[in-house]
């Protein structure tokens, strides 16, 4: 069972792939703003307790996550 998560009545492995667009899918994720939608994704998930796995920015933001289960994947 290597690589699942345990707490006291489940066993778990818990994945999302969030794909953050951008309204009327303006193409304004290049360059420095891409750095920074980085750097906040980074942030916002450190601050959550959330590993990212995989990412990257481009047209859109995505991001492969790992969440625990005691976490809201809305929040």
């Amino acid at each position: 069972m290597d690589g699942y998560k345990k707490n006291s009545h489940a066993v778990h492995d818990i994945k999302y792939h969030i794909i953050w667009v951008t309204e009327y899918r303006y193409k304004i994720l290049q360059g420095q703003n891409a750095k920074r939608t980085r750097e906040l994704i980074r942030q916002g998930c450190n601050a959550r307790g959330l590993t990212i796995l995989e990412g990257s920015v481009g047209k859109r933001s995505h991001s492969f996550v790992d969440i625990m289960s005691t976490k809201p994947c809305a929040k």
